[in-house]
């Protein structure tokens, strides 16, 4: 598939061959690209000076071109490209970090520290939030099909584990072998059962596929106290929570306060 737009190639004896039939726009350039159900999409991308946050599917079944996939809370998602991490759970696309546009007339781009979750099977942007400052935009990631989602941050040796049921996050030290991973934003990894398969670079400069092992990564690493989202936000969650029930306490009372009243003019 072309970086840059919807063109799509298939090898075909010993031939690489143009399957699609989509127009050449170029305006594609580092949309997050998936696949979910069996169905390709691209979200975001950049192209003539400017983002996009329209979502589009491939049709491989008529058409042979990229339909625009209409959703619900469209006007709340800020064109992106080159996201910082996604990751999947069930239905829900979770996307966090991304670059904008700060000024389109100068063409100057940043990275914005907001994330969005985009149910799949509804069309609709179920939440907008702001990303934890302490969560860095790494130098890639992997969204596991299990529960979690890893983040390679090689130059302080350290990889982010993201536990996707609940959004909290633990650290891991690599060792210095494992630092020397090279994966980049769109270069895959492979997996295997527990195994993670990485590109290496050794201090000679030659290259080499190792791995690493999850459930090692899993068990050595250290929580945090913190998740994807900001402190303040928990925090608020939580005085929310404290609050309703409080709220629930009050009513309560007035209720057998208003009972006893009633009950006290029955008797007199």
């Amino acid at each position: 598939m072309s970086n840059e737009s919807g063109l799509l190639y298939e090898y075909r004896n010993d031939s690489i061959i143009r399957i699609d039939k989509s127009f050449d726009n170029k305006s594609n350039n580092g949309s997050l690209n998936l696949v979910y159900k069996d169905n390709l999409y691209r979200f975001g991308g950049y192209g003539y000076f400017e983002s996009t946050n329209l979502l589009i599917s491939y049709d491989n079944l008529e058409s042979n071109q990229w339909d625009i996939v209409k959703y619900k809370g469209f006007e709340k998602v800020i064109p992106f490209s080159y996201v910082g991490f996604h990751f999947m759970v069930k239905n829900k696309l979770h996307v966090v970090g991304f670059n904008s546009h700060i000024n389109k007339l100068q063409n100057e781009t940043n990275f914005i520290n907001n994330g969005f979750i985009y149910d799949f099977d509804n069309k609709i942007i179920l939440d907008v939030f702001k990303v934890n400052p302490k969560i860095k935009r790494p130098e890639s990631y992997i969204d596991l099909n299990n529960e979690y989602c890893l983040l390679f941050y090689p130059v302080s040796k350290k990889i982010l584990i993201i536990k996707k049921d609940d959004y909290s996050v633990s650290e891991y030290t690599m060792s210095l072998r494992q630092s020397h991973i090279t994966n980049k934003y769109h270069t895959k990894f492979g997996v295997r059962e527990d195994e993670i398969f990485y590109i290496s670079n050794d201090v000679d400069g030659k290259i080499y596929i190792r791995s690493m092992d999850l459930k090692s990564v899993i068990k050595n690493s250290t929580p945090l106290n913190i998740s994807i989202f900001p402190d303040n936000i928990l925090i608020y969650q939580i005085l929310m929570v404290i609050g309703f029930f409080l709220f629930i306490i009050f009513v309560f009372i007035l209720i057998r306060n208003k009972n006893k009243n009633k009950s006290s003019l029955l008797v007199t």
